[in-house]
């Protein structure tokens, strides 16, 4: 993409185009404003396409030129003078590269543990994720999730405790397995730990 301006080559002159038409006069609704006598209020017109730069003159009282030759209407290349009246302005072109920065994209979450492996709860960490929010994709274990039990049946819905929308078991773990023991299951394990004895 390129960018171009007209510098003065007399005077500290720095004029910046852009897309599309720019006119140039001694009025000061113009685009490019040049306070010069021999400037016409409405001087001439400059437009960048897809042609290139063109410049036209409005029936100018003392002309416009391009690297001295008067036109009505010719393409301007870069490094060549446009003169306004007396003003001599030179096109120069700068080259603008637009880089987009690359945004690194998160791996997506697995839907479910790998082989030998398990999704920690975000809640307890300790203990493996049974199921999986449908909105903020957090994995829970069952026991960390909102319940909603329909009072005429046994059904029971499951909510996410952060974001309160609905979730889904993880495809492949089963959630029987994945229960921490119970009460019962806890205190046989605690009394056969104290009727061990020592070596």
């Amino acid at each position: 993409m390129n960018f171009y301006h007209l510098r003065g080559l007399l005077l500290p002159h720095r004029f910046d185009l852009h897309g599309g038409l720019n006119t140039v006069g001694r009025n000061p609704t113009n685009d490019i404003v040049i306070h010069e006598a021999s400037v016409s209020a409405f001087h001439a017109e400059i437009s960048i396409d897809e042609r290139g730069v063109i410049v036209r003159d409005l029936q100018s009282t003392n002309g416009t030129f391009i690297d001295d030759e008067p036109i009505t209407e010719k393409e301007i290349r870069s490094g060549q003078v446009a003169q306004f009246g007396t003003v001599a302005l030179k096109l120069g072109t700068e080259e603008i590269r637009i880089s987009v920065p690359k945004i690194p994209v998160p791996e997506p979450v697995p839907e479910a543990a790998p082989t030998g492996s398990a999704i920690p709860c975000s809640v307890h960490p300790s203990l493996p994720a049974t199921h999986r929010c449908v909105k903020c994709q957090r994995a829970y274990h069952e026991s960390s999730l909102r319940t909603l039990r329909i009072s005429a049946g046994a059904a029971v819905m499951l909510f996410c405790p952060e974001c309160s929308a609905q979730v889904k078991p993880i495809p492949g773990v089963d959630p029987r397995k994945s229960r921490p023991p119970g009460i019962l299951a806890r205190l046989t394990q605690t009394i056969q730990l104290g009727l061990r004895k020592p070596k």
